[in-house]
């Protein structure tokens, strides 16, 4: 039988986001030849294009995945494979034999019925370019290996998409049309941005169903149901926000701030978390430093709302340079809210006029 290759270069990165073992080619219904590859958590199905199959091929084909998506790197237009799992590509002049894995046969059913009820799933949204700027830059703190649960997620709720892990939180607006929310794993992440502009993600009550404009590949993932939605929407969180939101406003040239970040970032390295130190001084000049020895004058702009001389506040470095790296890509000005109060935690940071949004907290000295 001829498989064509097509169905596997367009779709190479997606599959090779799903970290498993083997790869099924399933030949046993000609109205639905599809190829599938899955983990605990969720699936990939591609319909196939197989013509002149024989009666010994129509079979379920289990194959090792990485020499799988290594063939077909290679081979164009189409692979022939028989039914002993012997294939030729390329007008014969790659030739070879994939390893029988047959007992794993049977684990295929459990996955092929997780694409047969598609009609159940609700439109969770399409993806629109300001959608995938807003998730790509939203899964900047998803931490997938985060021992707490609720880290590996991004949250969809009230219009907003956000992400926190280790004391950082990144906020913006996210224009679904309807008010939705939704957990959204690392995985489900890299499939949207796999699967381009126009991918529809479809949900219910345990899963989220993915595909592309011109569905050609599904993808299935489970949801959690142990995980909650960071309480950036409670009273109390919220209220911290707007006071916050009062504090010294200090305005940088994200280029200038970026180049001497990647200078300072040498010697903050050196330090625990990466410290370094925003000072304000008396005479009104700006600086970075890492210790008493090494700083870099920063040109900024500073709003008082505090009385004070001086100001020294510890912040993390990387994750300030990881910031600037990801976040706010069309603004000229990064805008930090600072209290000169070491009991108020929260440093909040804007880009520009928009409502791009980082939250992160000093370090203790």
């Amino acid at each position: 039988m001829q498989i064509s290759t097509k169905p596997f270069s367009e779709n190479l990165k997606s599959i090779a986001n799903v970290i498993a073992d083997f790869v099924y080619i399933d030949c046993t219904d000609e109205s639905n030849y599809a190829f599938y590859v899955s983990t605990d958590t969720q699936a990939m199905k591609i319909p196939l294009e197989i013509t002149d199959v024989a009666d010994d091929e129509k079979q379920i084909y289990v194959i090792n995945k990485i020499e799988f998506t290594h063939l077909v790197s290679y081979a164009k237009e189409f692979i022939t494979l028989n039914a002993d799992y012997s294939y030729t590509a390329n007008n014969g002049q790659i030739k070879g034999k994939f390893e029988k894995n047959e007992g794993y046969a049977e684990e295929l059913e459990s996955r092929k019925i997780l694409f047969d009820n598609e009609d159940e799933y609700e439109e969770f949204m399409e993806v629109t370019p300001s959608i995938m700027n807003a998730i790509t830059s939203g899964g900047i703190f998803v931490a997938p290996e985060s021992i707490k649960p609720a880290e590996r997620f991004l949250d969809i709720q009230h219009s907003k998409v956000f992400s926190y892990s280790n004391y950082k939180i990144y906020m913006d607006d996210i224009d679904m049309g309807e008010d939705k929310e939704g957990l959204l794993s690392n995985e489900v992440l890299k499939s949207i941005q796999s699967l381009g502009i126009g991918a529809i993600v479809k949900s219910n009550n345990d899963s989220y169903l993915c595909t592309n404009a011109q569905r050609s590949i599904f993808e299935y993932f489970s949801t959690p149901n142990d995980v909650d939605f960071h309480p950036l929407f409670s009273d109390k969180f919220q209220a911290k926000l707007e006071e916050s939101k009062s504090f010294n406003k200090i305005a940088f040239d994200i280029e200038e701030l970026r180049a001497k970040l990647d200078y300072l970032s040498f010697y903050a390295n050196k330090n625990p978390n990466k410290m370094c130190y925003l000072n304000i001084m008396s005479d009104g000049k700006f600086s970075i430093s890492t210790d008493e020895n090494t700083f870099v004058e920063v040109s900024a702009e500073v709003t008082k709302t505090e009385e004070f001389d001086e100001m020294s506040v510890a912040i993390d470095c990387s994750a300030m340079q990881l910031i600037l790296s990801k976040v706010g890509k069309e603004a000229e000005t990064w805008n930090m809210y600072i209290s000169n109060d070491p009991t108020k935690k929260l440093i909040i940071t804007t880009f520009g006029d928009s409502n791009e949004t980082v939250i992160l907290a000093k370090l203790n000295k």
